[in-house]
């Protein structure tokens, strides 16, 4: 269960302010599949941060299971980050001269996992995204769609608890994104905790709820 307690977030640039979360709570089951919508400005992608503990609250609490995460220090957030968190981005964020191999490993080596263990798991998450045979590719021979499932192994190699997927979508055509729509209906189906992060209506109306921000506010908070 995550759970979000008041939460607000502010900026500052000079002696202006910016409210970016104004005071947002909410609860998320396991296993449940969300999007949080939202146009450009609204505060997602400031709360996916906070999600993800990649930067501090300015208010409130953040709870995933008994654990408080907002409370974390820098050592114990990048080890919440490596060991709970599986983060997909729009982007990619691959590294185009490695193998696809290299580049799903590589949260494990960040991780410590011994050498004999990796390979298991790689193939394990390759094959879930159904790209065991591109193992030893580089990754700047695949297509967008094909970068995307690597960064989806990637993601779930060290088998978190909860995906953060930032518009995940974003680069790809339509058929490549309604593949990757499925692949993480696939994760939510398995147990993970799935929290998309979107302003596509029609991507969000294949979770199980959406939550809408406006200005830094939940205005709205509805099951699909």
């Amino acid at each position: 269960m995550i759970k979000v307690l008041d939460i607000k977030k502010t900026y500052y640039d000079g002696e202006i302010k910016c409210e970016a979360l104004k005071g947002v709570s909410f609860d998320i089951p396991d296993g449940q599949f969300v999007s949080i919508v939202g146009k450009s400005g609204s505060g997602k992608s400031t709360l996916m941060h906070m999600l993800g503990a990649l930067d501090n609250l300015t208010e409130g609490q953040i709870f995933v299971g008994e654990d408080e995460i907002s409370k974390l220090d820098s050592r114990q957030s990048a080890k919440y980050r490596n060991k709970k968190i599986g983060y997909i981005f729009q982007s990619f964020f691959l590294e185009p001269t490695y193998t696809v191999f290299k580049n799903v490993e590589m949260p494990m080596i960040i991780g410590g996992v011994p050498k004999s263990e990796r390979k298991k798991r790689v193939e394990k998450a390759l094959e879930t995204v159904g790209l065991l045979p591109k193992i030893k590719n580089k990754a700047n021979k695949l297509s967008g769609g094909e970068k995307q499932r690597v960064s989806i192994a990637r993601a779930i190699v060290n088998d978190p608890d909860i995906i953060l997927a930032d518009e995940p979508c974003g680069n790809l055509d339509t058929q490549n994104s309604a593949n990757i729509m499925a692949l993480l209906r696939e994760l939510a189906k398995s147990g993970k905790t799935v929290i998309l992060i979107t302003h596509n209506p029609d991507d969000a109306k294949k979770t199980d709820r959406i939550i809408t921000l406006v200005d830094g506010l939940v205005v709205s908070d509805a099951l699909v």
